[in-house]
């Protein structure tokens, strides 16, 4: 007898923020100090900080509280050095795993699977990294199998989450008692620039720090608040390698 094919949905979702908020009216009046001396820039931060509809985002990094000429992370021409690589991969692996642990543990919960049911974990993120990875450490902070298949997705920029998503379809699909966990962590206001130039003053006014997660999974006639998934797609499009591009340097 042919058997339905299983309808596979996420489950339950989970998200978490750092404690450190951002007020956009705040953080372009603190800019546009650091840029006194870079008026072309100052007009433009403005404009864009302006129009580009944030109003609050969140960081992990208390330095960019501070004011001008105390913000590692802004332009200045004062004795202060911008953090680098290194630095800012030290406070990533600090804060990246609890963050990640709040938005699973909520994930969980909302799905009401147990953590000794997860079957696989997909870790996502591309502002960090560290060996072993953050997916090693939630394995074990949150009381998961030893043997849990974990499965990081690093540096895939701002389509990993749903590339998680795709393949963990797959997984399900194949595996009638598969629960996925992903875990997605991005703390992107680690790599703000201190420069004057457009595009880093960009990423400066749009990119803030967040976790997320979720459980994926057969459907049972027990789980409430679906979301099904149908087929997945992905396409590299041509003549686009050049629209966003990040690249690792000394400071950032």
């Amino acid at each position: 007898m042919e058997q339905a094919t299983p309808v596979i949905a996420i489950l339950g979702i989970g998200t978490a923020v750092p404690d450190y908020k951002m007020d956009q009216n705040d953080v372009s009046q603190r800019l546009s100090d650091a840029l006194r001396d870079h008026s072309d820039s100052r007009r433009w931060a403005k404009r864009i900080f302006k129009q580009c509809a944030v109003e609050t985002r969140y960081t992990c990094e208390p330095n960019l509280l501070q004011d001008a000429d105390s913000c590692r992370y802004f332009p200045h021409n004062s004795t202060v050095e911008a953090p680098s690589t290194a630095q800012r991969m030290q406070i990533y692996k600090r804060e990246s795993v609890p963050l990640g642990m709040k938005a699973a543990r909520a994930a969980l919960q909302d799905s009401g699977i147990a953590p000794s049911e997860v079957t696989h974990l997909i870790t996502v993120s591309c502002t960090g990294q560290f060996l072993p990875g953050m997916d090693a450490a939630i394995t074990k902070q949150l009381g998961l199998s030893s043997t849990v298949n974990r499965i990081p997705l690093n540096f895939l920029g701002c389509a990993a989450g749903l590339k998680a998503i795709c393949l963990a379809r797959q997984l399900a699909a194949g595996d009638p008692a598969a629960h996925i966990l992903i875990v997605s962590v991005e703390l992107c206001t680690l790599h703000i620039q201190p420069s004057s130039k457009r595009e880093a003053l960009y990423a400066a006014s749009f990119f803030g720090d967040g976790a997320s997660a979720c459980i994926v999974g057969p459907a049972r006639a027990a789980h409430k608040g679906l979301f099904q998934l149908g087929e997945e797609l992905s396409a590299l499009l041509p003549d686009s390698s050049e629209e966003m591009v990040w690249e690792v340097g000394v400071h950032g």
